[in-house]
């Protein structure tokens, strides 16, 4: 009987002793955990040492955290609402509440494949036929070598470069929301993107990881990728119902988030350890590292090697070196950099100033959205900078592998809303790149009410404080192509800074701008952004092919330093050869100047532009397009809506200027500047408008039935720089008539020969040996009586019809030189009172 109760005893204690062990160690796990991570966050504060008070989480000199930089919140102000653009279109899948650790992987297998972040190579010539089947699809379809990426483990190891003795974090910091939008991504390659997060960011600091899937058709990202993600409780997946494009899927995904700050990353990076930036008061961008797209190397940069963003005329990004002030204003290496651009999509902003700010503009596809983000940030009270200490490879590659949408240039239709939103009078450098064929970019209103409500600051003033190292096409004396007169052939090069060390070529003139576009700076620079065209032979490089290059613009002329002269020619100063277009068509090369060889002679921006004898003014006027060089600035009526209003604006402009009364009001012009810009409108409002018939004129043997003469505008710009410089008014009798096809301009006003043209053309008995007819100025008067009595108004009527047309918008663009500076004029008017 004892021994039952023994066992009985004995038998309740193995079964309750096991269980209250459990409890403790249960407990005692829980208490450890915490003070873990107390000690942890405690350690990495004070591992700077005697430097931590003075280094902020950039390595910077303040660490006080500012609020959100701005001045004014948009409580009652709904731009776009993220709500009405994605409403239906999303899809949580896992509606996870638990987060947990990372797993424990090791950082340091140095046995791997491209492990430590070393390349990883295989000769695909010496792959088995299936093999190399499967190579092949994989760059056709990613545009970066899967194969390669498929035997790198998603775990893989990358050396942490940061200073050991610099590293330190601040108590308390704001959590992170990541959000990763792809479409059709590789299926190692997405998984890497998520687990290098995951890997190497601390724990407490991560909220969550948003994918965002923006309608891919791959089978391995659907259910594949859903059960996949199911055990990582921090990782959510939002799905698109159709194609957004990279925009409206990243304001999904920022619908979505609950942490206080966002991380907009690729689904194709590496995030290295701690990456991600947490500062309220600014917008971070991280240094982004190359990951090769064929052997996956990570290539870091060096601190020493820091750059910052810039951008060119075509608004696309480009790199820049840290400029001087700002080496001057940094303190310390690791201080945050401030940036004008940033480059890709990787970059941290406060949720709640994103939200302020007006998020991403929805009426975006695809690419292109980061300038209009960049200017809000800037113009808007806000700040980017680039943070030294953190580190995002990115893999970049030389193509996109994504379909687009059919019929539509999607980065153009994004830049064109960006112009018009931000750009303010500065677009019109962008818009000559292409002859002002903006296309349909969507409605922008609303985009212009929040810079309104944001009360942001201009364009001028960010190229002014933000970008000062910018080239600003205005202070060029000519832009447009270069045509050869012997043939149809223009210069043809890139000038960013990948084709830099590769010749121009000669190629078909299309007159569509893009690699045809040149400027000429009064330095004597042929330059389009940062690349100007070098010539560094002498007398032995004669003749021979693909010796001019684009090389970066150093301006201190010498290689790069060109004059345009009066014969044609475009002169190397420094090797006394012109440019001239191999005998094939083909080439650029240098050849002994002979005015008897066509070859050699161009017309340096051909249909843009009218330059004085030193390069130093230009005349700037809105015209018909012209086959004559150098003349106006060509103003593209068939790539432009509307056309009956822009005959218009011309024609009205046509009638104007007259002669005597142009002579009364700059008589008293001193020396070379203008009082006041008084004097022009009274030269504007003063003059008289004359008509014609068009069949009266075009009677002449050069043109054709699809042709008519149009008399230009005597160049106003001319007038007053000669005036203010001779104190004499030259004389104006002989004005070169342009030919133009009516096919070009497109309007009713020109296809009806039975419509007046408000333009008076006289035509001389004497032509010069160009064979283009000359006219004479005609007085109102005279006009009057020319006209038949049934075409005959009289001068009240011909006032009320010049009142009842708005003039809409007169463009006076004149340099005129002076001891210092240029004076330039710039008249708007709205009306025209008799």
């Amino acid at each position: 009987m004892m021994n039952m109760k023994v066992r009985r005893l004995v038998f309740r204690l193995v079964v309750i002793i096991p269980f209250i062990w459990l409890i403790i160690i249960l407990a005692l796990l829980q208490t450890g955990d915490n003070n873990k991570n107390t000690i942890n966050e405690n350690q990495r504060v004070h591992r700077a040492g005697r430097d931590a008070d003075n280094i902020d989480a950039f390595g910077g000199a303040d660490i006080k955290i500012r609020k959100p930089n701005i001045d004014k919140l948009l409580n009652n102000f709904n731009n776009q609402s993220v709500s009405s653009v994605l409403n239906d279109n999303i899809r949580v899948i896992h509606d996870k509440h638990e987060q947990v650790a990372a797993p424990q992987i090791d950082k340091h297998d140095i046995n791997g494949p491209g492990e430590m972040g070393k390349p990883f190579e295989v000769d695909k010539e010496k792959l088995s036929p299936e093999e190399r089947q499967k190579y092949d699809k994989g760059f056709q379809e990613n545009a970066f070598n899967q194969y390669i990426s498929d035997m790198i483990s998603i775990h893989r190891s990358l050396p942490d470069v940061r200073d050991p003795g610099k590293m330190q974090y601040l108590d308390n910091l704001p959590s992170a929301s990541v959000v990763m939008c792809f479409h059709n991504e590789a299926w190692n390659v997405l998984l890497r993107s998520i687990h290098s997060i995951i890997d190497r960011t601390q724990p407490n600091l991560l909220k969550e990881i948003i994918l965002v899937d923006d309608f891919s058709d791959m089978d391995h990202l659907r259910k594949p990728l859903d059960d996949y993600v199911a055990p990582l409780k921090k990782v959510f997946i939002v799905r698109q119902q159709k194609r957004e494009g990279l925009i409206r899927s990243r304001l999904a995904g920022a619908k979505t988030v609950k942490g206080d700050v966002i991380v907009f990353l690729d689904s194709h990076i590496e995030a290295t350890e701690d990456p991600i930036a947490r500062n309220k008061s600014t917008v971070v961008t991280p240094v982004i590292d190359v990951i090769d797209d064929t052997t996956f190397k990570y290539n870091y940069g060096a601190v020493t090697s820091l750059s910052v963003g810039g951008f060119d005329w075509n608004l696309q990004f480009n790199w820049h070196a840290v400029p001087e002030s700002e080496r001057k204003r940094r303190k310390h290496e690791l201080d945050p950099v401030r940036t004008p651009t940033m480059a890709g999509g990787l970059f941290a902003i406060s949720r709640i100033y994103f939200e302020e700010s007006g998020t991403y503009d929805a009426g975006m596809d695809i690419w292109g959205m980061l300038f209009n983000t960049i200017l809000i940030i800037w113009m808007c009270g806000g700040e980017l900078v680039t943070a030294p200490c953190s580190h995002v490879g990115h893999i970049f590659r030389k193509r996109s592998p994504y379909k687009w949408l059919p019929g539509v240039n999607v980065v153009k239709k994004n830049a064109v809303r960006v112009a018009e939103v931000w750009l303010d009078e500065y677009k019109k450098y962008y818009y000559e790149r292409f002859n002002y064929d903006l296309g349909d970019y969507g409605d922008v209103s609303n985009r212009k009410l929040l810079r309104q409500k944001l009360e942001c600051k201009s364009f001028k003033w960010y190229l002014d404080n933000i970008f000062p190292e910018q080239f600003i096409p205005g202070d060029a004396v000519a832009s447009g192509d270069i045509r050869n007169a012997a043939a149809a052939f223009c210069v043809d090069g890139s000038t960013d800074h990948k084709n830099y060390h590769k010749p121009v070529i000669g190629y078909s003139c299309h007159s569509q701008g893009g690699n045809q576009f040149f400027m000429l700076s009064k330095l004597g620079e042929i330059r389009r952004d940062d690349g100007c065209l070098d010539f560094s032979g002498g007398v032995h490089e004669v003749g021979k092919d693909d010796k001019i290059i684009v090389y970066p613009c150093h301006g201190m002329k010498g290689n790069q330093h060109w004059a345009y002269k009066e014969n044609g020619h475009i002169f190397h100063q420094v090797s006394s050869l012109c440019l001239a277009l191999s005998t094939d068509n083909k080439h650029i090369q240098m050849e002994k100047c002979d005015e008897s060889n066509l070859r050699l002679k161009c017309f340096l921006f051909q249909d843009k532009m009218s330059l004085d004898d030193d390069l130093t003014t230009i005349y700037k006027q809105q015209y018909f397009t012209t086959q004559l060089p150098s003349t106006f600035l060509a103003w593209n009526l068939n790539n432009n809506k509307n056309h009956d209003d822009f005959m218009k604006k011309i024609l009205l402009l046509q009638r104007l200027i007259r002669r005597h009364y142009i002579r009364k009001q700059f008589d008293h012009v001193q020396d070379e500047y203008l009082k006041t810009l008084n004097d022009i409108e009274n030269v504007f409002v003063s003059s008289f408008p004359s008509y014609m018939k068009p069949k009266d004129d075009i009677t002449s043997n050069h043109t054709s039935k699809n042709e008519v003469i149009i008399k230009p505008i005597p160049m106003i710009s001319s007038i007053i720089q000669k005036t203010t410089t001779t104190k004499e008014l030259p004389p104006v009798e002989t004005v070169t008539s342009i030919v133009c096809p009516i096919s070009s301009l497109s309007g009713k006003i020109v296809n009806n020969r039975h419509q007046q043209l408000e333009s008076p053309v006289v035509r001389n008995e004497e032509t010069k040996h160009t064979g283009i007819d000359q006219h004479d100025s005609i007085d109102f008067e005279n006009q009057l009586n020319d006209m038949d009595d049934t075409k005959r108004l009289t001068r009240n009527e011909l006032l009320r019809k010049r009142e009842s047309l708005a003039i809409e918008l007169v463009w006076i663009e004149q340099a005129i030189k002076s001891r210092k500076d240029y004076l330039k004029l710039k008249t708007r008017y709205t009306s025209v009172n008799s």
